[in-house]
């Protein structure tokens, strides 16, 4: 299944998500199952959007579209492998916080671990604010790529492994972020 045909896009890594945006919402307004439209191509024409307003499952798609086994284990750039341990240490502060919180006892106790909690968050931020940054530096220098797919196509093996794991780490720390505004006296 093509789903840049379904979505009448160009085959390509670059895609204005706005017009994408426009495609889905006239494609599926137009086949929705509740206007007689038929609901298999209603489902297609939804798991086509998610796969290609993410660059990371747009990659793995175009990569298989031109006959390249995508591989989920294998290589990462050095820039994200550069955030394995400071996201790790980040998760374990913010565990260990929680159950120092869980522990307090009183309402002066917990009052105290206020500060903590404000410095965690503001960990978080800037860590989230990292990743974003680099999921930037690769989008930008992987939407300018004008080779062919088959030319770049361990470079793009390598981009969506990345971007797959910078993903990840993004829901895992705003989950952490949010679960430290339950943190209350």
């Amino acid at each position: 299944m093509n789903y840049f045909k379904i979505l009448q896009q160009p085959e390509q890594l670059a895609l204005d998500l706005d017009t994408l945006k426009e495609k889905y919402q006239q494609l599926a307004g137009a086949n929705h199952p509740d206007k007689g439209g038929d609901e298999t191509v209603f489902r297609d024409i939804g798991v086509a959007y998610d796969s290609l307003k993410s660059l990371h499952l747009r990659i793995k798609h175009l990569l298989e579209l031109n006959g390249h086994t995508v591989e989920s284990r294998g290589t990462v750039s050095d820039s994200v492998m550069n955030f394995f341990m400071p996201i790790g240490d980040l998760v374990q502060s913010v565990d260990t916080h929680h159950k120092a919180f869980e522990q307090a006892k009183s309402a002066l106790a917990k009052a105290m671990l206020a500060p903590k909690t404000m410095e965690l968050q503001d960990q978080l931020e800037k860590q989230i604010d990292a990743l974003d940054a680099e999921e930037q530096t690769i989008a930008s220098s992987i939407t300018s790529q004008t080779q062919a797919i088959d030319e770049i196509a361990e470079p793009l093996q390598i981009a969506a492994r990345d971007l797959t794991f910078l993903n990840r780490w993004k829901a895992q720390l705003r989950e952490k972020y949010g679960g430290l505004f339950g943190l209350s006296v």
